[in-house]
């Protein structure tokens, strides 16, 4: 393992942890719904190809990435697709039932928009 491996392990946990505790933060503690779907999907994306480089900084070969990118590419999207921010309350609704879709708010019983 080269220094460059080993800045990028230190690195990796320190990136992760702090982008969720962030991303807990922004999307989940506040009400902010205008700055949640603005800025949500950019950070769920930006989520998925800094673990994407991540994993090809750590093993230097593009193998595993290449078994890996459709994983993450699918969890990208059903973060995108599930997740929900309710106009009236503000709540942060997490579908956990990947075949059907939430249309109220289970904090104020408002209807979600898409």
């Amino acid at each position: 393992m080269d220094d460059f491996q080993k800045f990028a392990w230190g690195l990796f946990p320190f990136l992760w942890v702090t982008l969720g505790i962030v991303g807990f933060f922004l999307f989940f503690v506040s009400k902010n719904v205008e700055f949640k779907k603005k800025y949500y999907p950019w950070y769920v994306i930006l989520a998925g190809v800094l673990f994407a480089f991540f994993m090809l900084m750590m093993s230097m070969s593009i193998f595993p990435l290449v078994i890996f990118l459709p994983v993450i590419a699918l969890i990208t999207f059903l973060n995108l697709r599930n997740i929900k921010f309710c106009d009236s309350c503000g709540k942060t609704i997490v579908n956990r039932a990947w075949f059907s879709k939430v249309n109220y708010c289970s904090n104020c019983g408002a209807k979600l928009e898409d």
